[in-house]
């Protein structure tokens, strides 16, 4: 994309000088703070804080692409965690179940159970199973 910035003097002459630079007038103008702000804007980008009224739809195109993903991204975040934490839930309840087994007493030989189950490397839920 060109970037280059291409401006005129009203007072322009129209004659180079022998070094082949602009006029005086046009050389004069790309020193005006204005044309250095828009210049340095198109090297740089633009500030997160910039207004919309001064972004060129390049710039809003660009931030709208970086916002969406910035908004997948959390989605994608929420969706992990709420996964993480329904599962979570479950093998607590799958824990009490267990716990609530063993604390009524039905369950013969529990110890025995529990230990070959962990060490065949079996889930909470193989042990209930076995106990229920």
């Amino acid at each position: 994309m060109d970037t280059a910035l291409r401006v005129q003097s009203t007072e322009c002459t129209g004659m180079q000088t022998e070094f082949g630079s602009p006029c005086g007038p046009c050389v004069q103008l790309l020193k005006h703070s204005v044309i250095e702000g828009i210049e340095d804007h198109n090297r740089k980008g633009f500030l997160e804080s910039t207004s919309f009224q001064w972004l060129t739809m390049a710039d809003v195109i660009k931030l709208l692409h970086h916002k969406n993903a910035q908004i997948n991204q959390l989605q994608l975040l929420g969706l992990n965690m709420a996964r993480s934490l329904l599962s979570r839930a479950s093998h607590l309840d799958a824990h009490k179940c267990f716990l609530m087994a063993v604390g009524e007493g039905n369950v013969k030989g529990i110890h025995r159970l529990v230990s070959v189950s962990r060490q065949a490397g079996e889930s909470i839920y193989t042990i209930l199973e076995k106990c229920g």
